[in-house]
């Protein structure tokens, strides 16, 4: 127990620390700590070595930051920088611009430490992009109307899904989309070139539009090839299939992912 007292705030709380870890590290951890070991504070390295300054930060042990989502965590990160002023804004910018030095850092384990947390950082926003895909399209979603050559279309994701002729003529800017699967063929498949293996054979898609002549529902359909391998990849993202199984699978679309040598789109044989 280096110290005891009231509830104080976590700024003065991280200085406190500082204090201490100072005190043992000009001593204790010479004599202890491994030969190597890296004494200049460096986001990364561990408590007593690092400025706990650079730690992360919380407000208690259960607030959003702790508990949160981590999209919900970056985003009060992202508050905390805009709107805090003097001395605490530049605490928390600093927690930043001392994370992101590691990527240039000439110790191979601070480097890879910055790259270990760039995969998890990467995994994370897949995640909650899968879970927005599933809770929007299964639910239902209004999207806007765009036009791709010449043809009105709506962008869902990666896949744009088309019109039948009879309902772009009277199609307005915005629509409700809303996907269904089934454990067996759909009876309104939205892939029409589906073969008996492809998961996209259980997937229908209903789009809803109004306008001056009343309220309109069709299911959609699009044909091809390329159309039923979109839709194997968003049927497994809408099941939860990882990412690396969905690649290991024939006729699935792959997006770009430079991090996993994807430069481009492909699709799987």
């Amino acid at each position: 127990m280096l110290a005891q007292g009231e509830e104080v705030d976590t700024v003065v709380l991280n200085l406190l620390e500082a204090w201490c870890s100072l005190i043992f590290q000009i001593k204790d951890l010479l004599e202890y700590l491994s030969p190597g070991t890296i004494l200049f504070p460096h986001a990364g390295t561990h408590l007593n070595v690092a400025n706990p300054l650079w730690q992360g930060f919380a407000k208690s042990k259960d607030d959003i930051y702790t508990s949160a989502e981590s999209g919900e965590r970056r985003k009060a990160f992202s508050d905390l920088v805009r709107n805090s002023e003097g001395e605490y804004r530049e605490y928390y910018q600093s927690l930043s611009r001392n994370f992101k030095d590691l990527k240039y850092s000439t110790n191979d384990a601070l480097r890879e430490y910055y790259l270990a947390a760039n995969r998890r950082r990467v995994a994370s926003l897949s995640a909650s992009a899968r879970k927005r895909t599933r809770e929007r399209l299964l639910q239902g979603v209004n999207k806007k109307v765009t036009k791709v050559r010449g043809k009105k279309t709506v962008k869902f994701g990666f896949i744009d899904l088309r019109f039948p002729a009879s309902l772009s003529a009277v199609i307005r800017d915005e629509v409700h989309v809303q996907g269904f699967l089934t454990p067996g063929l759909n009876p309104n498949v939205y892939a029409t070139s589906a073969t008996p293996e492809d998961p996209a054979r259980r997937l229908s898609i209903k789009l809803t539009t109004e306008n001056d002549q009343g309220r309109f529902q069709v299911w959609v359909t699009a044909g091809g090839d390329q159309t039923a391998k979109q839709i194997n990849t968003l049927v497994e993202i809408l099941e939860g299939v990882p990412d690396e199984e969905i690649a290991k699978r024939p006729r699935r679309f792959l997006g770009r992912d430079r991090l996993k040598g994807r430069p481009r789109t492909s699709y799987t044989t």
